[in-house]
């Protein structure tokens, strides 16, 4: 740990950056001991986490994923959903709306990381009841089959839904 700070030391001194202690965080795997990593915490003058949390709007993995580990896109997708009054749109309009902005919410997550499919279901229930217009927790009746939104008919290409297949797609 010393070598690591000294050489951080000369870094900072040939380029004229800081270290920030106040954002800089330290993480260690089961394999090093509690005192270990107290002590070259100390050393390092650095905090010490046990989870890493989020960069760049991923989650930083280092235990095994859940779908609580992603709940936070089903939040956003329907605290994105609060302010849209379904009802008022054309079943065209909801359906580009859903496309647009629902499903891009989820697209740069991803790119990076293997969604858990229980999310990939929950988030297309949250876009169909949209597209359908119904409010939350009740069902309406569709007028059309899912499928023909999810697959262009020139193409045969995903236009709105079946983020599982998306998900293995971008990896």
């Amino acid at each position: 740990m010393r070598v690591l700070k000294e050489t951080l030391d000369i870094f900072c001194a040939c380029s004229g950056h800081r270290v920030s202690s106040d954002k800089t965080t330290i993480y260690f795997s089961k394999n090093c001991s509690k005192p270990r990593g107290l002590e070259l915490v100390g050393v390092g003058g650095f905090k010490l986490v046990d989870d890493l949390g989020m960069y760049l709007g991923v989650p930083l993995l280092h235990k095994r994923v859940t779908s609580a580990t992603y709940k936070f896109l089903i939040e956003k997708v329907e605290s994105r959903l609060s302010g849209w009054a379904a009802r008022v749109l054309s079943l065209a309009g909801r359906i580009t709306l859903a496309k647009a902005v629902l499903q891009a919410i989820p697209t740069y997550i991803m790119q990076t990381a293997w969604l858990p499919k229980s999310i990939c279901e929950a988030l297309e229930r949250i876009i169909q009841r949209f597209i359908w217009g119904s409010p939350s927790g009740s069902k309406g009746i569709p007028l059309v089959r899912w499928t023909v939104i999810t697959t262009d008919v020139q193409e045969r290409a995903l236009v709105c839904g079946n983020l599982d297949v998306k998900t293995k797609l971008s990896l």
